[in-house]
């Protein structure tokens, strides 16, 4: 299958009427308002909106990306950011479990729809508690439920990432975004645990949710195969029916043409049967004519053998 880039700036930047450009700009607005301190890690950062966003804060960012191309894009992006905001932000691509960072500790780190991407998901959580600083900021954004892409690795609700990210850090706040859910986590050692959960109940209570999603997930799939089947059969009809509609007119045309040829030769049959009625009344005068030439030329010559008998008598 052919990987598709993620095109989330494109998307926050993009038609201000779209409802998903609505819902991505609120996410990413939140995810910018929860750093905290003054140097931000942008793990995963795709097209790097939210770094820039963050730089034009006023706040030191390094965005890192295993995609090339979107790190390249990061960067043309950036290019039309103001000279400050160029020096703030940093975009690299590498892998954020083998990028070496030295000594560097982060006040804030994003780490946003990333985690569904990946099967093991400690090893990154465990990083970015190290590389955090006391009382630092980790953000989390997961796809809320079933999203069924091509490369998505796990489903999240709640209790699943809760139960991993709580190994490491304070959970202080969770936030819905229609389908997506985000985390406001802060180094455990400072002991500010905002949120508790009963993790057991919540997750029985998601396992019975994932069977109804899932339930209402492939009956949504079905409707759309069944919906593109019928959109088939509706294209092959219309087309048909463009056929059939193109015949009938090209039908039509030869009718019309048709007609007018039986119109031009009724014209011309009514002509010749003038000509033919002309024709014949000067035949039957000419007829006539002969009938009454013959008639006295016999006359005259009945006279005529009639005057010889006579002379020869004398």
């Amino acid at each position: 299958m052919e990987k598709k880039l993620d095109s989330i700036y494109e998307v926050y930047m993009g038609d201000e009427t779209s409802e998903f450009t609505k819902q991505s700009r609120e996410r990413i607005d939140w995810i910018c308002g929860q750093a905290t301190g003054h140097s931000v890690l942008d793990v995963g950062c795709s097209q790097g909106i939210t770094s820039i966003l963050s730089g034009r804060k006023g706040l030191h960012v390094l965005g890192l990306d295993i995609e090339a191309e979107s790190i390249s894009f990061a960067n043309e992006m950036l290019k039309n950011e103001s000279t400050l905001v160029q020096n703030l932000v940093k975009f690299e691509v590498g892998d954020f479990l083998q990028y070496d960072f030295g000594t560097q500790q982060y006040d804030s780190i994003f780490m946003t729809e990333i985690l569904e991407h990946i099967v093991d998901i400690m090893p990154f959580i465990e990083k970015a508690q190290m590389l955090l600083v006391k009382n630092g900021t980790l953000v989390v954004t997961v796809p809320f439920g079933i999203n069924d892409f091509w490369d998505h690795k796990d489903t999240y609700y709640v209790a699943k990432l809760y139960e991993a990210l709580s190994v490491y850090f304070d959970i202080v706040d969770i936030e819905f975004f229609t389908k997506w859910i985000g985390f406001i986590c802060k180094h455990q050692d400072v002991g500010n645990r905002k949120i508790t959960i009963d993790l057991a109940l919540l997750k029985n209570t998601e396992k019975a949710f994932y069977r109804l999603e899932r339930e209402l997930v492939n009956r949504n799939d079905s409707l759309n195969e069944n919906l593109k089947s019928v959109n088939e059969k509706y294209k092959l009809a219309l087309d048909n029916y463009e056929t059939a509609k193109q015949w009938l007119n090209d039908n039509n045309k030869k009718i019309e043409s048709l007609q007018n040829n039986n119109e031009i030769l009724q014209n011309k049959l009514q002509l010749a049967n003038q000509k033919y009625k002309t024709t014949l009344d000067n035949y039957e005068t000419a007829k006539q004519w002969v009938v009454d030439k013959e008639t006295r030329i016999t006359a005259l010559n009945n006279e005529n053998q009639k005057l010889r008998l006579e002379y020869d008598s004398l």
